[in-house]
């Protein structure tokens, strides 16, 4: 039978793609911290990860740099730099959506004006024809 030399944690399943950031801590780093040591008895491990946040330039400056050092296994799961720009790209294409439909109505209501213009210009010949 094949165990896992640790027992899975549950934050070992949490990744960028199926974490679910508050709406409210969208502006911060969330990250899962770990030492990565083990008890070399059992092979345990002897830290178990936490889901920590932090503000971007404190991150970015200080603590990644220096767990990612000391031994630290660090994943992040919420990026606010990439939230942002995702968001300000859907914000882009939204625009530009209306932006788009709205021109399709104006084409489309000058179709329309025009299309009364032929039909009137056309009323009035069979009129002048008739007669």
């Amino acid at each position: 039978m094949n165990r896992p030399l640790y027992p899975e944690h549950p934050l070992d399943k949490v990744t960028a793609d199926n974490y679910l950031c508050p709406e409210n801590e969208k502006g911060h780093y969330h990250v899962i911290q770990e030492r990565l040591q083990f008890d070399p008895n059992t092979g345990a491990r002897v830290f178990s990860p936490v889901l920590q946040k932090y503000r971007p330039l404190t991150f970015e400056m200080t603590v990644y740099p220096y767990l990612s050092r000391g031994g630290y296994d660090i994943r992040i799961v919420h990026d606010p730099r990439k939230y942002a720009k995702d968001m300000q790209e859907y914000s882009e294409q939204v625009k530009k959506a209306k932006q788009e439909k709205a021109l399709e109505e104006l084409r489309e209501q000058i179709r329309e004006e025009e299309r009364k213009k032929v039909i009137a210009e056309l009323k009035k010949e069979e009129k002048k024809g008739g007669k």
